[in-house]
């Protein structure tokens, strides 16, 4: 499928049946796209608000358009990207590996290079400098809507980028710590359906087999990103919730991660609906820190256990498990007040001597702590 999508010069991409919304959505994408300066200066093009611009040409500031008109007009954007293919893992390629791409919605189409256009000149607003101006302007439901569009199209701007652009295959890992919330029917082409978009050598290597244990299938990129990068960044995508994590937030409300059957080092990709959003900022945030790149990492597989050798430095004394959007307030306060008792009760003790354990006292908290609270978002100190 891959060189199927490499070697066409155009792909139509089909999202589906059109709705009253769906015309509506696509004006808004190309005003946005046509339009690079802040949010209170977009000129609106949508035809529940030309009349009212047009009976006060002077005034272009978007805080004077009529409230209720401007969420319809924002809102119209959640239907079209909640529409089952933007879901679906065998789909990525379609959109990332052709030279040109055209979205057709019913009657309605758009190039893909408009919504690129439009995510561009909405990142550098919508978590910046006119952040308090949508937060401000709209309800809660258009905000969600445009934060919806932001968080589909930009794995995907990124990827075609890399592809394109730059030239690169990325790497399988990457793309499954992107995308491992798309969905598939067979819980093998969640990883088979990304291998179109990596390195010929490990399409060459590591082919479609359905037969295969459903583990190894799973370890298998695991095994090959330690291999080619050295390091251990894919362990952290299997990290999976504690039993006192808190419930995360789905698409259909709250909802609580399976237990998974495959041991504790592989990820599960057949169970998206408990992961966080993109995990690959982790993985490149484990490069920050220099423990992560001073030796190459030794390991054994073997009847799917991993083995490992290395020099311990000291002890995890718990996990916290930060959830995306929404989460109970309560819950998330008594999981964090816990760990931090933990982790603060572990700092205090140096070593032990004849007469039992010996206080550091409360001020000298390992550096490590924060950044385990911080989930690695912050740069090492010196």
């Amino acid at each position: 499928m891959g060189a199927i999508f490499s070697g066409c010069s155009q792909c139509t991409v089909w999202l589906g049946e059109e709705d009253a919304t769906t015309e509506q959505a696509m004006r808004l994408i190309k005003s946005m796209a046509a339009h690079d300066g802040h949010f209170e200066t977009w000129p609106y093009s949508s035809p529940e608000y030309q009349p009212y611009l047009k009976a006060h040409e002077i005034i272009m500031d978007s805080s004077e358009i009529p409230r209720q008109s401007k969420d319809e007009i924002f809102n119209s954007l959640r239907p079209l990207f909640h529409k089952s293919w933007w879901s679906r893992t065998w789909t990525v390629q379609e959109l990332i590996l052709p030279k040109h791409t055209v979205l057709k919605c019913g009657r309605h189409e758009i190039d893909w290079k408009t919504v690129s256009q439009a995510y561009e000149s909405l990142d550098k607003h919508l978590y910046r400098c006119c952040k308090d101006a949508y937060r401000k302007s709209f309800d809660s439901d258009a905000r969600w809507a445009l934060y919806g569009f932001h968080n589909v199209v930009s794995a995907l701007v990124s990827s075609r980028l890399s592809c394109h652009n730059r030239g690169l295959r990325v790497e399988l890992i990457e793309l499954l710590a992107e995308y491992h919330r798309r969905e598939a029917s067979n819980p093998r082409d969640k990883v088979y359906g990304f291998l179109g978009l990596c390195h010929q050598d490990i399409q060459e290597r590591f082919g479609a087999d359905y037969y295969i244990d459903l583990a190894d299938y799973y370890a298998w990129p695991t095994i090959n990103d330690i291999k080619r990068s050295g390091n251990l960044r894919s362990l952290r995508l299997a990290l999976r919730p504690t039993k006192h994590d808190i419930k995360l937030w789905g698409p259909s409300g709250f909802i609580k991660e399976a237990d998974s059957k495959l041991p504790s080092w592989i990820p599960d990709w057949s169970n998206p609906s408990g992961r966080r959003g993109s995990q690959t900022e982790g993985l490149r945030l484990y490069n920050l820190f220099s423990a992560a790149n001073s030796s190459t990492a030794l390991f054994l597989v073997q009847s799917q256990i991993l083995s490992l050798w290395g020099i311990r430095i000291g002890t995890i004394s718990d996990v916290g498990f930060c959830p995306e959007g929404f989460c109970d307030s309560f819950d998330a306060l008594r999981m964090w007040s816990r760990m931090w008792n933990n982790c603060e009760n572990a700092s205090r003790f140096d070593g032990s001597d004849e007469d039992g354990p010996v206080e550091k006292g409360p001020d000298k908290i390992p550096v490590a702590i924060f950044r385990t609270i911080m989930l690695d978002t912050i740069p090492p100190f010196n």
